[in-house]
């Protein structure tokens, strides 16, 4: 995305529209297929019992919104890193500007003492780091997201689908070209079909399209996803710019993710020519010579392109499935017990003062939402049905 500056307010939206479009159209289809009367999509009506029914088939609708919802906030980090970042640009520059008319010719020491500090610039600079890192977060809850609606509509026999992330796609899609593993238990399900049948190979038609190579460069989402995991579980790494030309600074991200700072340092380096015991460091093999902001950019667009792919696969699948039951049968399985398990977190009573409200027995929904709802049996006469 050219972010010459300025923007429109809307230009994170209109970046990802095509995959938003694409899982908004795909859900419609999804909550039509819904029946009122039995509870959840009626061509799964003989292989679970109605709690489960409902209960699975709202996940999957509500994951497939929520992935919509994911790619969107991926974005609107993506240009506010940009912004932060320009804005960090554009006060070193004029920091060295006022620099330059009072000093002849100054000197490097000089240069980097006059770099703006103190409580707006500190606030700025965790602006930029939080931005990059909440883009990570929702890219990689794109496809974890994403993960669990391929699993659904697949009908892939993978227990507790709330559990499920992109790993799980991966394990699948290394299954898929392997033998079928011996069951354990004479009832368990396998994960997929075998090969030869016409529900396996709808399966496996699901699967290839998760390949992720042909939507950007070689490795791009292996390196998209350590990053996501090295920002949330691991200590920060030391923040990098580079000045690129007079005056212009870049943020960089580190090369090889999973790896510590010092590893970075020590093992990404390269021994001088004469291969003598000493070396200096060379920054561009510790760390991607890109500019955050355009690997930000292209990541967003790769897993939006992706994301389309994926969603025309589901769709199909769908469709298949729905006008010919018997290829692949989905099992109750994924869905853990219909009644949930209470918690601590059921004892928080949360902070500050209690909302004074209303009687709350009245909202506004959209015509999606609403019919969801009924399906569901949230609430009239046949809520009671949920207990008996």
């Amino acid at each position: 995305m050219d972010l010459g500056f300025p923007v429109s307010v809307d230009d994170y939206a209109r970046r990802v529209r095509p995959a938003t479009e694409s899982l908004s159209s795909f859900r419609s289809e999804l909550t039509a297929d819904l029946d009122l009367e039995d509870g959840g999509f009626g061509f799964w009506s003989h292989s679970m019992d109605w709690k489960t029914r409902v209960l699975l088939a709202d996940y999957l609708i509500q994951i497939v919104a929520g992935t919509a919802e994911s790619l969107t906030s991926a974005s609107l980090a993506a240009v506010e890193h940009a912004e932060q970042t320009h804005a960090e640009n554009h006060a070193i520059k004029q920091a060295w500007m006022a620099l330059n008319r009072r000093t002849p010719r100054p000197s490097p020491e000089e240069y980097f003492a006059a770099i703006p500090r103190g409580g707006v610039a500190e606030r700025r600079e965790q602006r930029v780091i939080s931005s990059a890192e909440q883009c990570f977060f929702h890219l990689g809850q794109t496809l974890d997201r994403l993960a669990a609606a391929l699993i659904i509509v697949g009908g892939f026999g993978h227990r507790n689908v709330v559990q499920a992330d992109w790993k799980s796609i991966e394990k699948l899609r290394r299954a898929a070209s392997e033998l079928p593993p011996r069951l354990r238990r004479r009832l368990e399900e396998p994960k997929m079909l075998a090969a030869e049948t016409d529900g396996g190979r709808l399966q496996r038609r699901l699967l290839d399209a998760a390949d992720p190579e042909p939507f950007g460069p070689q490795g791009w989402l292996s390196w998209m996803r350590e990053t996501r995991n090295a920002m949330t579980h691991r200590p920060p790494a030391k923040k990098m710019m580079i000045m690129v030309d007079s005056g212009t600074f870049a943020r960089v991200f580190y090369r090889h993710p999973r790896w510590s700072e010092v590893q970075s340092l020590v093992y990404a380096a390269r021994g001088n020519d004469d291969r003598s015991r000493a070396h200096r460091i060379d920054f561009r093999h510790q760390f991607l010579m890109e500019a955050s902001t355009d690997v930000l950019d292209g990541l967003c667009d790769s897993t939006m392109s992706m994301v389309i792919h994926l969603v025309t696969a589901m769709t199909e699948c769908w469709r298949q499935r729905r006008a010919h039951p018997q290829l692949v049968i989905q099992h109750a399985v994924q869905w853990p017990a219909s009644a949930p398990e209470i918690t601590n977190s059921a004892q928080f009573p949360g902070y500050g003062t209690a909302l004074r409200t209303p009687a709350l027995d009245t909202i506004a929904m959209n015509p999606e939402d609403s019919h969801r709802w009924q399906v569901a049996r949230v609430s009239g006469d046949r809520w009671t049905e949920w207990h008996e």
